[in-house]
């Protein structure tokens, strides 16, 4: 944590935008989080306090983060952008593997958003991610 701290103090500094991947808590989380222009959080994800999404959400916007998701699985993203809230549905498919759809989620979420305002780039990496939960493994849907 010491080190994505100091990371993301020079990335702000430069102008950087920082993105965080909130897969569960870990100490040292509240001094990177002010500094971050989006945050994405599984449903893992429980800060100090926080026991239900809606106590997630405030705690993240009450940071002055001012894009924030919440990812719940094949269920509806959560989402807050600059005010605005709201759920972004999540493609239906059968699923055969989801290993890594996280991981891919936020890599294409960190693509996404060089090229789409917000909700375009969650909703844009979140059809990636189900796509790559409907072969076995975390590569194979690639071909």
């Amino acid at each position: 944590m010491a080190v994505s701290h100091q990371a993301a103090q020079l990335a702000k500094a430069r102008n950087i935008p920082i993105v965080i991947d909130g897969g569960s808590w870990k100490p040292g989380f509240e001094k990177i989080l002010p500094l971050a222009d989006y945050a994405i959080a599984s449903a893992n994800f429980h800060p100090p306090g926080c026991q239900t999404p809606e106590d997630v959400m405030a705690y993240l916007i009450n940071l002055g983060i001012p894009h924030l998701a919440i990812t719940h699985g094949k269920h509806p993203i959560t989402y807050y952008n600059q005010g605005e809230s709201g759920q972004l549905a999540i493609p239906p498919i059968s699923a055969i593997d989801t290993l890594g759809a996280g991981d891919i989620f936020h890599g294409a979420f960190c693509h996404f958003i060089l090229q789409q305002p917000f909700l375009e780039a969650l909703q844009s990496a979140a059809t990636l991610a189900s796509q790559s939960c409907t072969t076995f493994g975390t590569r194979h849907w690639m071909k």
